[in-house]
């Protein structure tokens, strides 16, 4: 149980150090953009919706028919140019694809980003360690949704 601990742990701060990536030199991974999203080898529909001061964030994957990856999720809270928060964000698996969700105050969408990372990328065929990630405040204040619907839900 330590030792998963400590491995999640591992994960968490490799991922923070690739979300530093994001802002200097080496393999930034792709950054998703409402405009980009249809454009990316894996199918992905991101949806928000405001409740109070609160932002849903509703994130879905595609998951190839055979032999699907491993994708991690992660979830870095910003405020300025303080970092508040990390975590992994657990995926719900669903027949046809992954479902992330979380919910974010809505004064920190600005910098605050939403990772995920392809541990198995080669059974899909795109590069190693492929990573895509978000700010959130791109798909909060995108005026036409990602996509006609938002992913239904992973909540009963």
């Amino acid at each position: 149980m330590v030792k998963r601990a400590l491995s999640s742990v591992a994960l968490l701060a490799l991922a923070v150090e690739l979300t530093a990536a994001t802002t200097g030199s080496g393999n930034p991974g792709t950054r998703l953009t409402p405009a980009n999203l249809k454009t990316q080898p894996l199918d992905f529909v991101i949806h928000a919706e405001k409740i109070g001061t609160l932002t849903r964030f509703m994130v879905s994957v595609q998951r190839p028919a055979l032999d699907p990856p491993a994708l991690a999720g992660y979830l870095l809270i910003v405020d300025g140019k303080t970092k508040l928060a990390s975590c992994p964000v657990a995926a719900a698996q669903q027949p046809k694809n992954l479902m992330y969700e979380f919910q974010v105050h809505s004064k920190h969408l600005e910098k605050s980003r939403f990772l995920l990372e392809e541990k198995d990328a080669k059974k899909m065929g795109v590069p190693a360690a492929d990573l895509y990630w978000f700010y959130l405040e791109d798909f909060a204040l995108a005026k036409v949704s990602s996509s006609v619907t938002p992913p239904a839900s992973a909540q009963p």
